[in-house]
């Protein structure tokens, strides 16, 4: 069986450390199992990538920018994607 994952999940997050863990704990509780996903941290002020790094597992890839531009991340994004189909997972602050 190939090990590459059938799923993209793609998370932006920019100040989002109170509400980035959930967000993870929701893709882990899923039954499907063949999914990867790229948190992309848009130069942070907070402690997101002190609660995305607590979570520990391969499926997880984190990508830190220094520099906060929106626009940039998809040119850094899409080269690193495995998954045949690419699903956005947006957090918002309002919790919907």
């Amino acid at each position: 069986m190939d090990d590459q994952p059938i799923v993209s999940i793609i998370t932006p997050t920019y100040n989002h450390g109170r509400y980035i863990g959930k967000c993870i704990e929701s893709v882990l509780s899923q039954t499907f199992n063949s999914w990867e996903m790229i948190i992309i941290n848009d130069a942070s002020l907070d402690d997101t990538e002190y609660v995305v790094k607590k979570f520990k597992n391969k499926r997880i890839r984190y990508i830190s920018r220094l520099i906060n531009f929106y626009r940039k991340i998809w040119s850094q994004l899409f080269p690193n994607l495995v998954g045949s189909v690419f699903l956005f997972k947006v957090i918002m602050q309002n919790g919907k």
